[in-house]
């Protein structure tokens, strides 16, 4: 991988993953954080499927725009912060390891409607965004036209590891001018 990713941060994204590993061993209750519940569990743009329809802005009073979420073969328990941050995250790796500049609006829109999130809840998308940055290192195409240079795969890699520890560090200033902005905008 990219050794220089990890170097003085080892430590602290050792005690993350550990952290956040014993809590899919603790039993399934919502009674002490309403955000544990059903998740999808492979929550990301691919998954989601327009109508064969026109879609419409906004949608006309009596026929609502509809979404269809497929492929629930990993739905868990789990917290709601996983399937946010994946589908973020998934958008977010097109803008930094393909340059699609379109994504940006998409993600507002995205973190606009899943409806306000607390503060502690924005920082935890925040970690699960970076995990799927860094996780994009193992499914990324390594041979044919979308191949992408080692030095933007190092500054995504960076990206995703900063999401992780600013937002186990609940460093709200950090994300303040970053991608995730708007997550911390209203939390």
């Amino acid at each position: 991988m990219h050794p220089e990713v990890l170097a003085g941060h080892r430590e602290i994204l050792e005690k993350i993953r550990d952290t956040i590993s014993k809590e899919y061993e603790r039993p399934s209750s919502t009674e002490d954080d309403e955000d544990l519940g059903l998740i999808h569990g492979d929550f990301w743009s691919g998954n989601i499927l327009l109508p064969a329809t026109p879609w419409r802005e906004p949608p006309l009073s009596d026929v609502p725009n509809k979404l269809f979420i497929i492929d629930w073969e990993f739905a868990q328990f789990g917290h709601r912060s996983n399937d946010i941050g994946q589908l973020i995250g998934d958008l977010y790796e097109r803008k930094l390891y393909g340059n699609v500049e379109t994504v940006a609006p998409v993600m507002e829109g995205v973190i606009r409607g899943y409806g306000e999130l607390s503060e502690q809840m924005a920082f935890r998308v925040a970690i699960y965004v970076g995990v799927h940055l860094i996780g994009w290192y193992n499914r990324r195409p390594r041979k044919g036209p979308k191949v992408v240079p080692s030095h933007v795969i190092l500054e995504g890699l960076t990206i995703g590891r900063d999401f992780i520890i600013k937002g186990w560090e609940k460093d709200r200033k950090y994300f303040e001018n970053s991608a995730l902005a708007s997550l911390f905008r209203r939390a």
